[in-house]
């Protein structure tokens, strides 16, 4: 049973990568509150994770091309408390995304900034986010994607 001085929050993302002369890239997000991290959002109702993953990527970064990797989610869990004292135990679900352009829009009302960075973690601001990359990479060196077309890419 939950402490229901706790709020419990779900979010579902994207960890979008592209890869460029077997390079990895990954798009790292400026958040409103300040943090980089990946894209995420909460889903609308009816939507399902798959589904929101991939609207809150459109809706933040404007990338539309994203192919999502038939892989289990990623979970992250975190707490935080908001301004107003709230407590949030929150957990995100991402799933990992192979995207073909690096074009991107920011978007001011979504977030502040929009990076790709190479295969490193120290832009990400917290340490769940930095131990959530260090699992990706293995995940990914797992499966080599290195070369811009992975085993279990899906649709």
């Amino acid at each position: 049973m939950s402490d229901p001085a706790i709020k419990m929050e779900k979010s579902f993302g994207v960890i979008p990568i592209r890869v460029l002369s077997g390079q990895r890239h990954y798009l790292l997000v400026r958040h409103k509150a300040g943090h980089w991290g990946f894209p995420k959002g909460h889903a609308c109702k009816g939507e399902s994770m798959r589904e929101t993953a991939l609207r809150e990527l459109a809706e933040e970064t404007g990338i539309h091309d994203c192919r999502l990797l038939d892989l289990d989610p990623l979970i992250e869990t975190y707490r935080y408390t908001k301004s107003d004292g709230t407590y949030v135990q929150k957990t995100v679900a991402y799933l990992i995304g192979l995207v073909r352009g690096a074009a991107v829009i920011i978007r001011p009302d979504e977030i502040t900034d929009i990076v790709w960075n190479t295969a490193d973690s120290n832009r990400i601001t917290f340490d769940e986010g930095r131990y959530l990359f260090e699992r990706v990479e293995a995940i990914l060196d797992s499966r080599g994607l290195d070369s811009g077309e992975p085993a279990g890419v899906g649709g």
